[in-house]
């Protein structure tokens, strides 16, 4: 930063670190008075109107190696003289150093808001703060760049909430199959499976452990009564699918409601489903099952969404189970 008048008392290294540091200061704040920088930077506010004015005066010498409007700093004189407020229109030299694209900043959000949602996480303030930087930020989308919150945070911070006070839910929980029942559950842990957020607990309709998908809730309530004791491993629950190398290999077509409903299988997307050269509308999937059991009866029960394509073997597992249901009406 260059002095662009020899007749200010601006020169020592102090004062030129304290101008280095304003500049950024400001620029975050937006508008700040001048008892905010006194206050903040530990001197008086006749010392920040003085080094306000001198910022009005200095700059970068541009490509002529002089100072034209355009290299100099620019203050809101009438912020400054009638409302004691120090407002930055024009500043030069900062955007000369890198920034995040928006691309960037927007993938650095979204991390961000994933970790400030895990219950473990202290520094939510901090997370917060440094979000609003990133958003106002980055490169050619200031003020622009954002990552909308999910509809299901109210319900996540709600189920945090019950878990710190060792008391249950109530909430209507909408089932894979679309149907929606009310439930009350005493929580005891809170997961994560890639985006996804689940809760376990004890369910007293089902009276036994189960998994519940926080975005499948609605209508979530806390209660003040306390849960019961049930240990995590009492009934052998598992809280996901493990596919593992040894498991069969089962290819699906499913339609989107179809897709869907195979979301816990942890499915692989194949790609759409053509036939004679065109696209049936629906979208070929595979995912590993230890039997063909659950396969069966979600094709059986879900045949307008959900077709077993191969292995051939689990097709005449289906094809046995549709026999041996029809041969219990064969009177």
């Amino acid at each position: 930063m260059a002095k662009a008048s020899s007749s200010l008392p601006f020169l020592a290294p102090d004062k030129l670190a304290f101008l280095l540091t304003l500049v950024p200061y400001l620029i975050d704040r937006g508008v700040a008075s001048v008892t905010e920088i006194a206050k903040d930077f530990g001197v008086t506010p006749q010392y920040v109107r003085g080094i306000a004015r001198f910022l009005g005066t200095a700059g970068i010498p541009g490509e002529t190696s002089t100072y034209q409007d355009p290299d100099l700093f620019d203050i809101d004189w009438d912020a400054l003289e009638q409302h004691d407020e120090v407002v930055l229109r024009q500043y030069v030299g900062i955007d000369d150093v890198p920034r995040f694209s928006g691309t960037e900043a927007a993938a650095l959000l979204a991390g961000l808001q994933y970790l400030s949602a895990l219950p473990n996480v202290s520094s939510h303030g901090n997370i917060e703060l440094l979000m609003r930087k990133l958003r106002s930020g980055a490169v050619h989308q200031r003020n622009t760049v954002a990552i909308d919150s999910p509809a299901s945070d109210t319900s996540l911070s709600l189920v945090q909430q019950a878990l710190a006070g060792q008391v249950q839910m109530n909430f209507a929980y909408r089932t894979a199959s679309g149907d929606t029942v009310r439930r009350t559950v005493d929580p005891l842990e809170l997961v994560s499976s890639d985006d996804r957020w689940y809760v376990r607990g004890w369910c007293h309709l089902r009276e036994a452990v189960r998994l519940f998908r926080i975005d499948r809730m609605s209508g979530l309530e806390i209660t003040s009564v306390p849960v019961d004791q049930h240990p995590l491993s009492e009934d052998g629950y598992h809280a996901f699918f493990d596919p593992r190398e040894d498991h069969e290999v089962v290819t699906l077509a499913a339609t989107d409601t179809g897709l869907s409903l195979i979301q816990d299988y942890q499915p692989e997307i194949v790609g759409p489903e053509e036939k004679a050269g065109e696209r049936t509308g629906r979208t070929l999937v595979t995912l590993r099952v230890t039997g063909y059991a659950g396969i069966c009866h979600l094709a059986l029960t879900h045949i307008d969404q959900v077709e077993v394509i191969a292995p051939p073997l689990a097709r005449e597992s289906i094809a046995r189970w549709a026999r041996e249901a029809l041969g219990n009406y064969s009177d």
